[in-house]
């Protein structure tokens, strides 16, 4: 398995794509695309273990696709800024992964928990189906949970061994998205939102607004594989599958854009 030498944006670069590609099974190839609109939002891979976070047994996604962590695999995306910023970052499978197939995990939704919005962090996420058309917010199959309402056992380091359930607040503010801000009153840890969706999957877009000081989001994604000539469903890790920047990449294309 190859490694992604290079951050996908370092501080300096606002913008950027890569493209990963899985040389031995043919598949799960995919590109990523991330812009940033704040003086100093990037995006890099990093492990579960260097940041103390990831999908921990007992959780929702963990019952769908398996746990993330503790691992030293570089299985996390990380969405930064130490200031305001707005940021997008998209998703483009090669070839549309099958209904109920993915899982996309945001972690770490902050809020200061003062009831002010611009002190939280707010998600959207929009999906296109295999024809190119929106999904709608009921075949985005969102849900919300907490990665420190678990046994202690499975927690992640950054719990800090304390259970948590706090988790941000779920809407629809289309047809065609769903949408997660940070529990308003309370300012704790472990807070997350996913999707599963309920069709087929070509493409998934987050808007991310931060909070006003600055914060960061850990991204994980999933994807169940058939086992050649067997038919067989299986599930390779939580977001193992999917593991940002350690697909074996044979090819890797980085075209950044710097900020003027």
């Amino acid at each position: 398995m190859g490694t992604l030498e290079t951050n996908l944006v370092t501080s300096y670069d606002q913008g950027g794509s890569i493209t990963f590609g899985e040389p031995t099974q043919g598949k799960l190839d995919y590109t990523i695309t991330f812009d940033s609109a704040g003086s100093d939002g990037y995006a890099y891979t990093e492990t579960s273990n260097e940041k103390g976070d990831w999908v921990p047994v007992g959780s929702p996604p963990a019952d769908v696709f398996g746990a993330t962590g503790p691992s030293d695999t570089e299985n996390m995306l990380l969405l930064d800024s130490s200031s305001k910023t707005t940021a997008t970052m998209t998703i483009t499978f090669k070839e549309p992964v099958g209904a109920k197939n993915l899982g996309f995990v945001v972690m770490d939704i902050d809020s200061a928990g003062n009831n002010n919005p611009r002190q939280s962090d707010r998600v959207t996420l929009q999906a296109t189906g295999a024809d190119g058309a929106s999904l709608t917010s009921a075949e985005l199959n969102a849900g919300v949970f907490n990665a420190c309402n678990v046994a202690v056992a499975d927690m992640p380091d950054n719990c800090g061994g304390t259970t948590d359930a706090t988790v941000p607040t779920l809407s629809e503010p289309t047809p065609t998205s769903v949408y997660f801000q940070g529990d308003l009153n309370v300012n704790g840890d472990g807070s997350s939102g996913w999707i599963n969706p309920t069709v087929p999957v070509k493409s998934i877009t987050l808007d991310w607004k931060s909070n006003n000081s600055g914060s960061s989001l850990r991204l994980f994604a999933a994807v169940k594989a058939t086992l050649p000539n067997t038919g067989l469903d299986v599930t390779s890790g939580l977001l193992g599958a999917l593991a940002f920047g350690v697909l074996g990449a044979a090819a890797v294309i980085i075209a950044r854009r710097r900020q003027a």
